[in-house]
Order: structure tokens, then sequence, then C-alpha cells
């Protein structure tokens, strides 16, 4: 199932949320939110079919990573 994440860190801790199956509108909002201060990571995909990626970054530049899974081990690419 997809589902997406955004951190959200309070004194160490990571409070954030997890959306199962977001809309590209949900997704979206969660990208916006990224402030790197507290919010700082947006991940979304299918971990157990090996399809994700990580947006990170600020207001105004968003950082994407594809994130490819072989053999067990992910394959961090960027482009």
């Amino acid at each position: 199932m997809y589902r997406a994440n955004l951190d959200h860190w309070e004194y160490g801790i990571d409070t954030g949320q997890e959306v199962l199956a977001p809309t590209w509108e949900q997704l979206k909002a969660l990208i916006l939110e990224l402030d790197e201060d507290k919010q700082t990571l947006v991940t979304y995909g299918d971990e157990e079919a090996g399809d994700y990626m990580a947006v990170g970054g600020r207001e105004r530049t968003v950082h994407l990573l594809p994130v490819l899974r072989r053999r067990g081990k992910d394959i961090y690419t960027c482009r």
C-alpha cells in the first residue's frame, strides 16, 4: 500500500504523521509543509514493493531523491 510520511521534530523526537493511500493533493500539501527546521522530509511509496522516494528541503527549495531497492538494499539516486 502506498503511504506518505512527514516528519515533525520536537525535542529530538519525531512526532510526524502518516497518510495511507494519499491523493496527489495530500502529498503536495505535505511537501509544502517542509520548513527545514521541524519538518524536513517527506517519504512516499510502497516499501514492500521497493518503490519509494524522499523529498526534503524548505519553503522554496525542494530536493527529490528517488530510492530503488535491489536485493534488499536501498540505492539512492540523484538526478
